[in-house]
């Protein structure tokens, strides 16, 4: 699947839709400035409370439990198990 010397490389897939360079760049500011803009959801909100709580471990595993258990409380309660 390797291009010849001095060809672009080949896209497959939605690759070859997405927007490259500067237009890809602009994409991703947009993104960000919304995330930025819009409200937090409670979910959202109370993993970062957790995340302020429970600093020495990572977020993704905090996601994870909050999201399996969806209450705050229970999360508090397995993150301090651990």
């Amino acid at each position: 699947d390797e291009a010849p010397p001095g060809l672009p490389p080949r896209r497959m897939g939605t690759d070859a839709v997405l927007p490259q360079g500067s237009d890809r760049s602009h994409q991703v500011e947009v993104m960000q400035s919304y995330e930025m803009s819009r409200p937090q959801t409670d979910d959202e909100q109370n993993q970062a409370i957790l995340q302020r709580e429970f600093p020495n471990i990572d977020s993704s595993l905090i996601a994870a439990i909050y999201g399996d258990s969806g209450s705050l409380s229970a999360t508090r309660e397995m993150l301090q198990e651990l």
